[in-house]
């Protein structure tokens, strides 16, 4: 069978519900993370899912498992590094989940940060996660990167809610 790991998955534009839905029912684990946004229209308002990572899921899949994601309606490719299907760490796919339950203020950022100083966050539901220190103005704010999207989702904490890590 093989070991399973999770995997960033490109869908078809405006896919990742379907894709998503369709995988479930083949029985593989799949994370769609998305925002509810309310949508206004001028004879009516509604909410919406927004996905967190436009034409992006994730899947926990082995080896053994690839063809039956490849071969659904509305994949589109694996992102690959060197070829081969790139792995997300665990502990990524756990951030974003711990921070959709959290009561942050956060947005997501499409670039991968390469300056600032690696933190760790101390309190609340992310305390343990670590991330990437980023300055916005006057305000400190964590990137949590998901780096094989070169994508980071970014979140402001106090001063205190944080530490510097090596």
């Amino acid at each position: 069978m093989g070991e399973k790991h999770w995997y960033a998955v490109y869908t078809r534009v405006n896919c990742e519900v379907k894709l998503a839905g369709i995988l479930k029912k083949k029985g593989i684990k799949v994370l769609y993370p998305y925002i509810e946004k309310q949508h206004f229209w001028s004879d009516r308002k509604k909410n919406i899912k927004k996905p967190l990572f436009p034409s992006y899921i994730f899947v926990y899949i082995n080896t053994n498992e690839y063809y039956s994601v490849t071969s659904s309606a509305g994949f589109s490719h694996f992102i690959c590094f060197q070829g081969k299907p790139a792995t997300i760490p665990d502990t990524q796919i756990d951030a974003i989940n711990k921070l959709l339950l959290s009561r942050y203020a956060w947005w997501v950022e499409s670039r991968v940060l390469k300056k600032g100083t690696k933190v760790e966050v101390t309190e609340g539901t992310l305390a343990g996660q670590q991330g990437v220190l980023v300055r916005d103005s006057d305000q400190k704010n964590i990137a949590i990167e998901i780096t094989a999207l070169s994508q980071s989702i970014i979140f402001s904490l106090n001063p205190h809610q944080f530490k510097v890590i090596d």
